[in-house]
């Protein structure tokens, strides 16, 4: 698994935001919230379906929402 991108302040709020697949689609109470968003892969020499994972975090490092999505 690798890092694709992370997004900060209003960049993420906008991605919290966002329908998937190009966003996480969570609901005004947890994208207000968002101040980090952090995108990660899988690789083709992962084991496994292929997927990718956003994770969204609170201005003190708190996780408050993961979603996967089958694929690239």
């Amino acid at each position: 698994m690798y890092k694709i991108a992370e997004y900060k302040g209003a960049m993420a709020r906008r991605c919290a935001k966002d329908k998937t697949p190009c966003g996480m689609g969570l609901p005004p109470g947890l994208s207000d919230r968002t101040e980090t968003i952090i995108i990660q892969g899988s690789s083709l020499s992962d084991p496994g379906e292929d997927f990718t994972r956003m994770m969204a975090f609170d201005n003190e490092g708190v996780r408050l929402a993961t979603i996967t999505i089958n694929g690239y």
